[in-house]
């Protein structure tokens, strides 16, 4: 059974599919969230709270759904900043939060796929797509991975 991490960019993606036009697709989502196969960590939902929008206050009901590194995964992180292509990933946002290395790093010992929106059109060495390139981690978009889950409606 495959997993899934997904990116800051993808929850606000999935929030433009209106929840009571998309019923399915949110179901099929939140399934994926209850049998832990959709998941996210925490710094995400921290991201999250730096919009303006209500994405976060609606996540919270689930906040099941934002890991914590465990040992594990802090020593996938710890892995991650001695390897070349995540040091070209680049250094922390001028927000003080990011989540992508933590993403990465879940991403490696959960041998799960990345679900982002970000692409390789601007400075692609930055990221998460490259990186996970790097690595040999699947990678892909919100509507891919809907496509990928066969969902139709």
């Amino acid at each position: 059974m495959d997993r899934f991490v997904v990116d800051t960019c993808s929850f606000i993606e999935m929030d433009f599919f209106n929840k009571k036009i998309f019923k399915s697709l949110w179901e099929n989502i939140y399934a994926m969230c209850d049998d832990g196969t959709l998941f996210s960590v925490r710094e995400v939902f921290e991201e999250l709270g730096k919009g303006d929008d209500n994405i976060q206050e609606e996540w919270g009901q689930k906040d099941y759904v934002f890991r914590e590194l465990f040992d594990e995964e802090q020593e996938a992180l710890g892995y991650l900043e001695r390897f070349e292509a995540f040091q070209r990933h680049g250094a922390n946002s001028s927000t003080g939060l990011w989540a992508d290395p933590h993403l990465i790093a879940y991403t490696i010992t959960k041998n799960a796929i990345v679900i982002t929106e970000e692409n390789l059109n601007n400075n692609p060495e930055r990221k998460i797509p490259f990186v996970c390139n790097e690595l040999g981690i699947g990678c892909m978009n919100f509507n891919d991975f809907m496509e990928y889950q066969e969902w139709q409606w």
